[in-house]
């Protein structure tokens, strides 16, 4: 019985202790322990309403939502030239919404945070 046993569990994988262990039954081979990557506390992502009334063509909200996600912290991005708008979500632990409104004037949209959408300090990363 030991040897079929043996052959069964020639490997054994085990979730202990937020690591994971493994663990060979061949004779000479120590278990190993492999570490998970630990992760900082996920940080609460933001979304923010942008008006964009420097979009003049029907291209444009492509160029600005690019524009958008190539921002590093900027986790979707997507704008209207219906509504001369862009909506972002982002981790403001990464980046903010004055780095957003700059890359976009860097690239000649003017741009604001909508009326309403985070109060009288409407232009500061606090938002």
């Amino acid at each position: 019985m030991n040897k079929k046993f043996m052959m069964i569990t020639g490997a054994l994988i085990l979730l202990a202790g937020g690591g994971l262990l493994f663990a060979q039954s061949n004779p000479g081979v120590s278990a190993q322990t492999v570490e998970k990557q630990s992760t900082p506390a996920q940080t609460k992502l933001k979304t923010v309403k942008l008006e964009v009334p420097g979009m003049t063509c029907s291209t444009c909200p492509y160029t600005v939502k690019k524009i958008l996600q190539r921002i590093d912290g900027v986790t979707e991005a997507d704008a209207a030239f219906e509504t001369m708008s862009a909506t972002a979500t982002f981790d403001p632990g990464k980046t903010s919404i004055d780095e957003m409104l700059e890359a976009l004037k860097n690239q000649g949209y003017s741009s604001n945070v909508a009326e309403g959408e985070c109060g009288a300090d409407a232009t500061t990363s606090e938002c």
